[in-house]
């Protein structure tokens, strides 16, 4: 596991039931780079919340081109798709393919190979997780530096394993749950340091960091585990206290150690943002507390009902501290806070914004029309017609600027 997005496995909804599904273009399709999208249907206490299987498009559309940076309707270029949330017509005879008990199987295969390889060889015995090599042996066990993201991530994504009935998974959590308790979370002064080597090795507090210890509590309180409850009331207590502006309906950033505002406090994200609205729909789903469903809402209106909106369903990253864009941001860290735009994040919001949709009830309807928008400029601008693959991301011209490609936009 390594950097900003490597974990195991991430889920949306999480509950009871857990049957995965897969939606890939039909044979013979001449798409680009043969995209597929991997869902999750998931049974929360009796009550279906599956994404509806959307018919396939070709992508990307033939009818977008390059967009500047002027705020540009998608009107024109998308009035000829079908509706995204029309189910997809099923087989008389067999049925809907992705329902079908081979392909079921297929996909839990997967899904347990990429936890095997996680299983084997993650776990520091010291506390936390080691970074992997592609043959899953650690990258660095002498020198591995826990950030809490990813003991958090390991968290959530061993709870559904559990939820699944994998044997070994909830010693996982356990081992998660245990270093996040008793080694991260600052006694002092409240909050999580961002990274250990056996002691504190960044003191700093930060909001992306404190968004996934909440996945990690609501993820781990589905299974039982006796920390979920402390752990979810302490770490709601510090994203209200510190973290919250209620002015911008968003979380501001980053504080010291003792909740001073780092390098002076200007600076607003949105990738902190996007994965606490996340953390707040778990945390919904765990608790029924709808402060939590408010919050979500109220950053997917900033980020994406106005912000992105506002430049053409393109996920703008960098903002000001009363969340005016910031075209020109830099910062010398572009893991975590790339320069320009990414197109994987406006895949993730995409699905985000359908799960809140769902969750709220499907009474917002700029949310279906913000997740259209977003998955289509993300396969219109994003992805590599002529070698496949997301770009990691584009200047506000929308040209590619770093074009590596990265394993978590797919």
């Amino acid at each position: 596991m390594h950097a900003c997005h490597a974990h195991p496995v991430q889920t949306g909804l999480i509950g009871r039931q857990l049957i995965l599904k897969e939606i890939r273009p039909p044979k013979g399709c001449k798409c680009d780079g043969g995209l597929f999208i991997c869902v999750f249907h998931i049974t929360l206490n009796g009550q279906s919340r599956a994404a509806k299987q959307a018919p396939h498009r070709h992508w990307p559309p033939q009818t977008t081109g390059r967009m500047g940076a002027k705020p540009v309707s998608m009107g024109a270029a998308i009035a000829h798709q079908d509706d995204a949330m029309t189910p997809v017509s099923a087989d008389d005879t067999l049925g809907r393919w992705t329902q079908r008990a081979g392909h079921q199987a297929w996909l839990m295969q997967q899904a347990n190979g990429l936890f095997d390889f996680f299983e084997r060889g993650f776990i520091d015995p010291a506390g936390g997780f080691f970074d992997l090599r592609a043959d899953g042996t650690p990258l660095d066990a002498a020198g591995q530096v826990h950030p809490v993201h990813i003991s958090a991530r390991a968290v959530h994504c061993f709870a559904i394993c559990a939820l699944m009935g994998r044997p070994g998974a909830r010693a996982v959590v356990d081992h998660g749950m245990d270093y996040l308790w008793h080694r991260h979370r600052d006694q002092t002064n409240g909050g999580y340091f961002w990274s250990l080597k056996g002691e504190p090795h960044d003191r700093t507090k930060q909001g992306y960091g404190h968004a996934f210890v909440l996945l990690a509590a609501s993820s781990a309180k589905l299974i039982g585990h006796p920390l979920a409850d402390p752990m979810l009331a302490d770490i709601t207590e510090v994203l209200d206290t510190h973290f919250w502006e209620e002015k911008h309906g968003a979380i501001a950033e980053e504080f010291t150690e003792d909740w001073q505002p780092l390098d002076g406090g200007t600076y607003r994200g949105q990738n902190s943002n996007m994965h606490l609205t996340e953390a707040l729909m778990a945390a919904y789903e765990a608790t029924g507390d709808a402060e939590y469903l408010r919050k979500a809402k109220r950053i997917a209106e900033r980020v994406i009902g106005q912000a992105a909106r506002s430049v053409g369903w393109r996920v703008a990253e960098h903002f000001t501290t009363d969340w005016g864009l910031d075209r020109s941001y830099y910062h010398p860290n572009e893991m975590f806070r790339p320069a320009g735009t990414t197109p994987g994040h406006w895949l993730e919001w995409a699905r985000l914004i359908l799960q809140l949709w769902v969750l709220d009830g499907k009474t917002e309807d700029w949310m279906t029309e913000a997740a259209r928008g977003l998955f289509r400029q993300s396969m219109a601008l994003g992805w590599d017609r002529q070698r496949g693959g997301f770009f990691y991301t584009l200047d506000w011209d929308d040209v590619p600027a770093k074009r590596s490609k990265l394993w978590w936009p797919a």
